[in-house]
């Protein structure tokens, strides 16, 4: 895909479905006033889980993250995604955290909150994006 200007970028990133050991959705708070998962930028030629792994120790401090089996990939086409001018493809990982993590990552920001499950889903609207509901449930509801 080129644009005038040559290639066009493509946007990357991984989000991370954060589950604690009561099954709670780690949520952060948006710019929109929404919720949102964490979500990492990752370079071109990156692999996506070293670029989550390499976030989740710089920001929170989580070195040796526990990856969940469930895993999702979401690719847009020029054009397809209201949110970027960019195609873009994301990876979503689902990571076990403990208790202990989950506390920090509230100490980190406020910003930050464990939300239960049946809490997200009767917020639908306000989390982004909403996919993430239906893969976090879908994992803890099997």
């Amino acid at each position: 895909m080129r644009t005038r200007n040559g290639p066009r970028k493509i946007d990357r990133h991984a989000y991370l479905v954060s589950l604690d050991e009561l099954d709670r959705l780690i949520l952060c708070a948006d710019y929109s006033g929404g919720w949102t998962v964490p979500r990492v930028p990752v370079d071109s030629g990156s692999d996506f889980e070293d670029a989550a792994t390499s976030f989740l120790a710089e920001h929170f401090g989580i070195r040796d993250p526990r990856y969940g089996s469930t895993y999702a990939v979401h690719q847009t086409q020029s054009g397809e995604c209201w949110e970027f001018d960019n195609p873009s493809i994301s990876h979503v990982f689902t990571v076990r955290i403990t208790l202990e993590e989950s506390h920090s990552l509230q100490l980190i920001s406020p910003a930050h909150m464990p939300w239960g499950i049946e809490e997200v889903k009767s917020c639908y609207a306000e989390v982004y994006p909403a996919g993430i509901i239906l893969l976090a449930s879908g994992y803890l509801e099997g």
